[in-house]
């Protein structure tokens, strides 16, 4: 393959072997399918962990409605699971974003 490149005034012209740039595409789409599964593996974790944290929330609750659990520790334990909720919606919101990033460039 040829190939003429102007810089600094300058052409300069290259020839490569046609191989050698399929070889880069090839690594190029390896590695997005890669990073295609690492986000999706990312998704399946946080929205598990989205499930977990919901889950968690209504046995806190349905604990104080037992009587169980005391309204001062209720609060905090709410704050933290709404936190970790929060969190766990990001990390959804960024591992589809990842995903149909790689997806648009393969």
């Amino acid at each position: 393959m040829y190939s003429a490149n102007k810089g600094n005034g300058v052409t300069y012209v290259y020839y490569m072997c046609v191989k050698r740039k399929t070889k880069t595409k090839d690594a190029v789409r390896q590695e997005l399918a890669a990073q295609q599964a690492e986000a999706s593996r990312s998704l399946e974790r946080a929205t598990a962990r989205k499930t977990r944290i919901n889950d968690e929330r209504q046995k806190l609750l349905q604990a104080h409605y037992a009587g169980a659990i005391p309204q001062d520790l209720l609060g905090s334990e709410m704050q933290r699971l709404t936190r970790e909720l929060a969190q766990a919606e990001t990390e959804i919101k960024t591992a589809k974003v990842a995903a149909a990033g790689d997806e648009h460039t393969t």
